[in-house]
């Protein structure tokens, strides 16, 4: 027999002594192929002990105010014979009552991997905060800007002097271009470049540095090809008016105003920097086994910025200009910290009591202000005129950004210029009182902000998360140190493994029982998109009668014959676009252009769900028409020439298979810019082969045993790890193991 000790919050806790705890351990479960799973016991009981009842705070009496909260779980810590066994929460179920009075606590222990889903509840991506670091301007240059940005470029440093708007390092800057993205990476602020004059300076577009601070030029944010409306073509030697026709023809006449409007196009950000931007909101780290710079398949992903179907602008998404408060100096107190454009108010909401927002300027035309916490309006008013604004806001911790509407540039110009005040008192404590202002006056100018929170797609946090590890096959669990392992599976069967051979557990299995089954309980296993219905992927469905880059893995017998067994389906909850390599209509010639087409199978605006796509930067022989004005009745007003590379949309890493042949799809579909199949890393390929082939072989078996496994075993193991019985060596599909006689009832697929 085995002792076990249970801390809760650092505190042991009693417990009967011929209770039975019993853990049930799995990472990845044949039974439940797109699921990742923690540890987690079946509920057991702890005595009502004095000790016990001062940790649970007598929960049956719900007389007592500030009792314990029974709807958060809380750390805990198993041990075996006073040796480290697992890190996780406990949720308290309730209490079991004899005569009124407490007899036992009823309660359930989970791995920290559970903590991800707690941390994150609903929240939305909106609520990201951080992400509007990258927040532009949205006009016709702006897009053009955009649109000819490289998302390979990448440059760090630490600037050596400054100018009115210029900065220098005598290191050099690298390659790097007009329009590229810097950041300073002191304080999170971001511009763009609008001057190279010689290799050790650049110009901005506006002056974010001082001298020492260190800086980033990578472009995390970016226009792809992709329209939300009009169709495009290419068509030389053909005129007509407010085409989508991508033929540039010089000249001011209203035929030649054809091409890609400058509003028909979006932003789409780096989908790393949306995983850096929860580890910062939330105080997680995630390793960087997947999530790293050097895995292109991953980082060279973006989200199209698309939350709402049909355009940017008046009339669409925005209905007046709307700014960002930012420039904020980076602070952090006690209960609250402040990053340039966010205040994160982290004591408990019971203690504050007062937060204020205040703004101060000397005009007085008419401005708006809009309140966030946690990406959710809490506050708006509009028609404010007074040179002194103070607003009271309801007193909850949460993470707060502030908005100005307004219809003319408003500069608050009168010092503090905005400023937020917190105050609380925590018990037993004097009043505390935490301020946060601008060291300098704040204009709100008269131009579309595209704010990434505000464009971003309406999707939960966790079920983005919940997408990409669908995608990439990823599995994860919290490691000792608190980082939260995230790889494809293929690796962390490679490399998570806690010797480097097996453990051979033959002497103690027990030989009196045991069960065979099959190893999969389906007969096919298919992988898609939740989303496949924009134009030209429901028509390849309907033309095909096939679900685009969708692959069914199907299980048959030795004569070919399709076994039994249920269907199951693993979807990533995204929108995925079959893109379109135009023709030249005039002579049926290919061009270098590929675009995407965001609209529905009537060719109507769409919205759909998050997209995620690749951008190939890429230099077409051809000279793409541009319309940088479009007329308040929709017609195509100006036009300009766009040569050399752009952004377009792609399901591949690359279009040329040689330099990869990596790409999104889950079916070696047809490549949109080459006609080919060469590009054979697909994700289904990549990161699911393996295993399905493995589970699918008809000679594995998914054998059960029961088990008496040493303490020496019981500590050390991780579901990585093989296990020997007899000479043949299987992986641990799940193993319940009672904690107390070491007795483990161990589910185990044969290595082939």
């Amino acid at each position: 027999m085995q002792s076990i000790q249970l801390y809760i919050e650092g505190q042991r806790v009693d417990m009967f002594k011929d209770e039975s705890v019993s853990i049930t351990q799995s990472i990845q479960n044949v039974k439940d192929i797109a699921k990742v799973f923690t540890e987690f016991t079946k509920t057991f009981t702890l005595p009502a002990s004095k000790t016990n009842n001062k940790i649970f705070k007598h929960y049956y009496n719900f007389d007592i105010t500030g009792g314990f909260d029974a709807r958060t779980k809380k750390d805990a810590t198993l041990e075996l014979n006073y040796l480290p066994f697992k890190k996780g929460k406990i949720k308290l179920e309730g209490v079991d009552l004899q005569n009124r009075k407490p007899k036992s606590y009823r309660i359930t222990f989970f791995g920290n991997t559970v903590t991800l889903k707690d941390l994150l509840g609903e929240d939305k991506l909106s609520a990201l905060s951080d992400l509007n670091t990258y927040t532009d301007t949205y006009a016709d240059t702006d897009v053009e800007r955009l649109l000819k940005r490289n998302p390979s470029r990448n440059s760090t440093g630490t600037v050596d002097t400054i100018g009115t708007s210029s900065i220098t390092d005598s290191s050099g800057f690298g390659t790097v271009s007009v329009g590229d993205l810097i950041t300073n990476t002191s304080t999170n602020e971001t511009t763009y470049i609008t001057g190279i004059p010689v290799s050790t300076a650049i110009v901005l577009n506006e002056q974010i540095f001082t001298a020492g601070q260190s800086y980033e030029i990578a472009n995390h944010v970016l226009a792809p090809l992709i329209t939300h409306t009009k169709r495009l073509t290419y068509q030389s030697n053909t005129h007509g008016q407010t085409t989508g026709n991508l033929w540039y023809e010089s000249g001011s006449g209203t035929s030649h105003h054809h091409g890609v409007a400058w509003n028909e196009l979006k932003y789409a950000i780096r989908v790393h920097k949306i995983i850096e931007a929860i580890e910062n909101k939330y105080g997680i780290t995630f390793s960087t086994d997947f999530f790293n710079t050097s895995n292109d398949a991953y980082y060279d992903l973006f989200m199209w910025l698309h939350r709402k179907k049909g355009e940017v602008g008046f009339g669409g998404q925005i209905t007046s200009f709307e700014t960002q408060v930012t420039g904020f100096p980076n602070s952090t107190n006690s209960g609250s910290r402040m990053t340039n454009n966010n205040l994160s108010v982290n004591v408990s909401s019971s203690f504050i009591t007062s937060l204020i927002l205040s703004l101060y300027r000397t005009g007085t035309a008419e401005y708006g202000v809009i309140v966030k916490r946690n990406g959710t309006t809490i506050y708006t008013q509009t028609g404010i005129t007074d040179t002194t604004k103070v607003i009271n806001l309801p007193q909850q911790s949460g993470s707060y950004t502030v908005f100005i509407t307004h219809s003319s540039s408003i500069t608050f110009d009168t010092s503090p210029y905005v400023r937020w005040t917190l105050s609380y008192r925590e018990p037993g404590g004097a009043p505390t009182f935490e301020i946060y202002q601008l060291s300098s006056s704040f204009t709100a100018n008269a131009e579309i902000q595209f704010a990434i929170t505000e464009q971003i797609p309406e999707i939960k946090i966790i079920d983005f998360l919940t997408g990409l590890f669908k995608m990439f096959n990823l599995t994860t669990f919290v490691e000792e140190n608190g980082t939260i392992y995230v790889d494809t599976l293929d690796e962390f069967y490679a490399n998570k493994k806690s010797i480097s051979t097996a453990y051979d557990i033959s002497e103690f299995v027990d030989v009196k029982s045991g069960q065979v089954d099959v190893a999969l309980p389906y007969r096919e296993v298919s992988f898609s998109y939740e989303d496949t219905d924009t134009f030209l992927a429901e028509t390849h469905n309907q033309i095909f009668n096939q679900e685009w880059a969708k692959t069914d893995f199907t299980q048959t017998d030795d004569d070919n014959n399709i076994v039994d067994g249920s269907l199951y389906s693993v979807k990533a909850p995204f929108s995925h676009l079959k893109y379109e390599r135009l023709i030249n209509l005039t002579n049926n010639s290919q061009t270098d252009i590929q675009w995407g087409y965001f609209v529905d199978d009537n060719q109507e605006s769409y919205i759909g769900k998050p997209l995620l796509f690749y951008p190939v930067y890429t230099n077409p022989f051809e000279t793409i028409s541009f319309i940088d004005q479009v007329g308040s009745d929709g017609d195509y007003e100006s036009h300009k020439a766009i040569s050399g590379s752009v952004n377009m949309p792609s399901n591949s890493v690359s279009f040329s298979s040689s330099t990869s042949t990596d790409n999104i799809n889950f079916k070696n579909e047809l490549n949109e810019y080459t006609g080919d199949n060469s590009f054979t890393g697909t994700l289904f390929e990549n990161y699911y082969s393996n295993y399905i082939t493995n589970v699918f072989n008809t000679k594995n078996r998914l054998t059960k045993v029961k088990a008496y496994l040493p303490l020496r075993i019981l500590l050390n193991f991780t579901l990585a790890d093989r296990f020997d019985i007899n000479g043949k060596r299987y992986k641990i599909n799940s193993i319940e193991t009672n904690l107390a006689t070491g007795e483990s009832n161990i589910e185990l697929l044969n290595e082939l």
